[in-house]
């Protein structure tokens, strides 16, 4: 990872991220609590600590992506083109794909819970500039979700649409 000072967010950011963070586990640790052991739930609390930094980084002021609403509600041809804070770029893929190791546990305890499902994102319709559009309409959906198995669903989702975002990203040239 980088060093701290290249660290892509804002102190004010990070803390509201921390804090973000502490409520969502708090929320799923209740309910998990009774079946997960203590290695599963650090999976989990991986997945929800890089999912919501991802999102600071979509947003973030530093980030050329923070417009990304606007860009989303364009017809498709104009100005499609998103430029990226190199430094940026380079944290969110590599603490995406540091956490790709605690996805697959999540995913595995999740498929022995009574009642897990698979995704519901149509991965087949799913372009770049739609990714973030579903990142936030998935994340504001596990934020008032009451169900842990759906939460822990859409926890996942969110984690495999930053596992595509890297993908895409990780151009050795760009890095």
């Amino acid at each position: 990872m980088f060093s701290s000072n290249i660290h892509p967010i804002g102190q004010n950011v990070k803390d509201e991220i921390k804090e973000r963070v502490q409520i969502l586990k708090h929320s799923m640790a209740e309910l998990a609590r009774p079946t997960f052991a203590e290695s599963e739930l650090e999976d989990l609390w991986v997945l929800i600590r890089l999912t919501l930094e991802f999102e600071g980084f979509l947003h973030g002021s530093n980030c050329h992506f923070g417009g990304v609403a606007e860009k989303i509600s364009r017809p498709r041809g104009s100005d499609d083109q998103i430029n990226f804070d190199r430094g940026e770029l380079r944290y969110a893929v590599e603490s995406i794909f540091s956490g790709v190791g605690s996805f697959m546990i999540a995913s595995s305890t999740y498929r022995m819970l009574t009642g897990s499902t698979a995704s519901e994102i149509e991965w087949g319709t799913t372009s770049f500039l739609s990714l973030a559009q579903l990142f936030c309409s998935t994340l504001s959906a596990l934020n008032v979700e009451k169900d842990f198995v759906r939460k822990f669903r859409l926890l996942l989702d969110l984690f495999k649409i930053q596992i595509v975002f890297a993908g895409t990203q990780c151009d050795v040239e760009r890095f």
